[in-house]
């Protein structure tokens, strides 16, 4: 949980009626149970639009249409991007990826099994 205080960015819009800029930055964000650890890094960037600004740059909700003021690109995500708790996601992904080597892995074991028996059989007969 985070607190930012735009009064001073809201007062100026409301005072001037221009729109307003903060620039993109970083905020670590820290839990009261843990004083003085960052628990997570943000990066923010806001514009404070009045009416008419507004009216003239649209903007979807998240990466929807229109997504131009700002454009916010995809994120870029690790491949292992699970929670800890869901490692059968981790799996599940490895094993459709390697699908045609474990079949082969699969074949291989199961050949070998079936040709020690019929080598066992025709030795002894």
């Amino acid at each position: 949980e985070a607190i930012i205080d735009l009064s001073p960015f809201s007062r100026k819009l409301l005072l001037a009626g221009q729109s307003t800029h903060l620039r993109k930055q970083r905020i670590e964000l820290g839990h009261p149970a843990a004083p003085g650890t960052v628990m997570a890094r943000l990066q923010v960037q806001i514009d404070l639009l009045s009416l008419t600004d507004a009216a003239a740059k649209p903007a979807g909700t998240g990466r929807a249409e229109p997504n131009a003021h700002p454009y916010l690109p995809p994120p870029v995500r690790p491949d292992l991007c699970v929670p800890p708790w869901r490692v059968d996601l981790i799996l599940l992904g490895y094993l459709r990826k390697f699908k045609l080597y474990l079949w082969i892995l699969l074949a291989v074991i199961v050949l070998l099994f079936i040709g020690k028996a019929v080598l066992k059989a025709w030795l002894s007969g």
